[in-house]
């Protein structure tokens, strides 16, 4: 049997689609969305479904088919065409055919599907079922929940996919009709694909396209035992590839016209040719000196992403902080805090922060701007009597990525990348996430969410204990970068 996403797997990459059907265990779902509600029963809500046909995992075709008989809506009807199985989430039954309503759980919904969803439209035709038009279910980026959900006011539906600038652009069934594909050569092909054949590996664009392949390390392990200064570690290089292919393996090699300029490949190149560091001492000195203080504040949240507002003054796709470490540098003298809450904890969550941070000093985060700051105004909007304190928080803070992003400092250890894990391999090599409970933020995430519904006390400490270690090593890394900065400066 062929499913949707097995066709996207074939299309994207052949050996993509073999290695996922060889390795079953690397399914395990886990979802990035927090999701507290049926978003199939709001959708029903929206739509005003009181009545349906409901289908159920394992369908046969013939039992959706016979329901469009007697039915006004089909709600997940399966159909299969060639063996390819599809499931319509929710179809309407009209004077000219049958409308197509499919969920989006985006809130300006463009074409980069318009060909899945054409895969639905032609099995359907195959079938014999006109297909009169095709809408997508959206979340409203404009919607603020109060005390209850407003289902009507949580989705927006639509027949045109929006722009870039999030106004309708493209007619949905009319782009589908566009598409060239040939659903039946990609059936055939995929019927007749050997599993046993020994594909070769290529690394193209489509291996990082999106989301990195969950099989990429499987297909280019050989990345993770290159030298430091292996070329493979360029950043941001489309060439990089081809030039070790041509047996350009160093950095200190590299083809210049080859490459796309930018500081951070300088700093490498650089750090390649000159023992393996750089930096502009000039440039990072006179950073660092406008941002270094007394006491210096290391602040890193940990947050759930919410598909549907759970609560009051969130919107769709928000993030809840659920949890945040704080390490305060002064002087000689370092202190910590921490705190970890459940439910809806954002004011309490807000009230230790008034506690737990100094009214001096900056404070320090890594990619500011893109997490810790839009958290704060996230929580600054739900709770505007706490809006001043916030942006006093707001004001002091700093990006202790910048000079890293910015290509001012460069160790060939951090081969090619500059997130905080990198720098603690760097900088800190033998004590490393890899040896806590907890390794990374998704972990955290979903180690919070069986916190949420734990009632075995044991448990629920253990679960804070693996919590609490894992964020403080964010913040530990922090400031360990920061004195590393600070040595570097100063000439150590």
């Amino acid at each position: 049997m062929i499913h949707i996403s097995d066709i996207k797997k074939f299309n994207r990459c052949q050996k993509l689609y073999l290695l996922s059907k060889q390795n079953r265990e690397l399914s395990n779902y886990f979802s990035f969305f927090n999701v507290t509600v049926s978003i199939e029963e709001s959708i029903m809500k929206k739509l005003g479904i009181s009545s349906a046909f409901m289908g159920v995992k394992n369908d046969p075709c013939a039992r959706a088919l016979n329901a469009m008989e007697t039915e006004e809506w089909l709600v997940n009807a399966r159909f299969e065409y060639e063996q390819l199985r599809i499931k319509v989430p929710f179809m309407h039954k009209v004077s000219e055919g049958w409308d197509l309503y499919f969920s989006c759980l985006l809130t300006n919904p463009v074409a980069d599907d318009a060909a899945t969803y054409a895969f639905y439209v032609t099995v359907l035709k195959r079938l014999g079922i006109i297909v009169h038009e095709v809408y997508l279910v959206h979340l409203n980026k404009d919607y603020i929940r109060e005390e209850k959900l407003d289902d009507q006011q949580l989705w927006v539906v639509t027949n045109f996919f929006y722009n870039h600038n999030g106004n309708p652009s493209k007619h949905i069934l009319t782009t589908i009709y566009g598409i060239t594909t040939n659903m039946d050569e990609i059936l055939e092909q995929m019927k007749e694909f050997d599993f046993d054949i020994d594909l070769p590996m290529e690394k193209t664009s489509k291996c990082t396209r999106r989301n990195k392949c969950a099989f990429y390390d499987e297909c280019f392990p050989y990345v993770e035992t290159e030298p430091d200064d292996s070329i493979l570690h360029l950043s941001t290089s489309k060439n990089k590839f081809e030039m070790y292919q041509e047996g350009i393996l160093r950095l200190q090699d590299v083809d210049l016209e080859r490459i796309e300029g930018t500081r951070m490949q300088f700093a490498q190149i650089m750090a390649a040719r000159n023992g393996g560091f750089f930096f502009d001492r000039l440039a990072l000195k006179d950073w660092f000196s406008s941002i270094a203080s007394q006491p210096a504040i290391f602040l890193d949240f940990e947050w759930d992403t919410y598909c549907i507002p759970p609560y009051h003054s969130m919107r769709p796709l928000q993030t809840l902080p659920f949890q945040y470490s704080i390490h305060i540098l002064d002087g000689d003298t370092v202190e910590h805090k921490e705190y970890i809450g459940v439910g809806d904890c954002r004011e309490d969550l807000l009230k230790h922060l008034q506690e737990d941070l100094p009214t001096k000093g900056n404070i320090f985060a890594y990619n500011a701007k893109g997490a810790e700051v839009l958290r704060l105004q996230e929580l600054s909007m739900a709770f505007p009597a706490y809006a001043v304190t916030i942006q006093s928080w707001i004001d002091r803070m700093e990006d202790l990525s910048i000079p890293f992003e910015m290509g001012l400092v460069y160790d060939i250890r951090m081969r090619g990348m500059f997130s905080l894990k990198a720098l603690n391999r760097m900088i800190h090599p033998e004590h490393t996430y890899q040896q806590l409970k907890v390794s990374h933020g998704l972990e955290a995430v979903q180690l919070h969410r069986a916190l949420s519904t734990e009632t075995d006390l044991d448990k629920v400490a253990e679960y804070r204990k693996a919590l609490f270690e894992y964020c403080a090593m964010d913040t530990s890394e922090l400031l360990a970068v920061y004195q590393w900065l600070q040595q570097k400066v100063e000439g150590n």
